[in-house]
């Protein structure tokens, strides 16, 4: 696996910036992304646990980081995300991103996040739409 150098993602989730994620996606031989991190008290939604908008953000961007190292670029058309198990603060969790179809403008994805003893946080897919063939 490389490190992702041809798209570094959103400032917001991907970025250096002090309120962000910091989220750093390795790509692997297939094309799927993959990011370790944590969430801390910044993305707190219920006590002790994540905020729901921020697990969607990790995995919005799980996917649009796939889309476009894989040259597909695009914009996100619709998600759908299912909340299998909470988040803890401060536990580690990896977010993957991976394309799973493409027919011409149209890019389907999936993603997920597990934490670290495997258990399947959350799912989606996702289409993106790119501006041209």
């Amino acid at each position: 696996m490389a490190k992702m150098n041809d798209f570094s993602g959103s400032r917001f989730v991907s970025g250096d910036w002090e309120n962000g994620f910091g989220l750093q996606f390795i790509v692997a031989d297939d094309g799927s992304v993959s990011a370790t991190f944590s969430f801390d008290a910044n993305k707190e939604g219920p006590v002790g646990l994540a905020h729901g908008g921020a697990l969607a953000a990790v995995i919005d961007e799980a996917i649009t980081v796939a889309s476009f190292v894989n040259n597909r670029g695009g914009l996100t058309a619709n998600l759908h995300l299912d909340f299998k198990a909470p988040v803890p603060l401060h536990t580690q969790v990896t977010a993957i991103g991976r394309i799973d179809k493409i027919d011409r403008r149209k890019t389907f994805l999936s993603a997920e996040l597990r934490l670290t003893d495997g258990t399947l946080a959350v799912m989606a897919t996702g289409l993106f739409i790119s501006p041209s063939d």
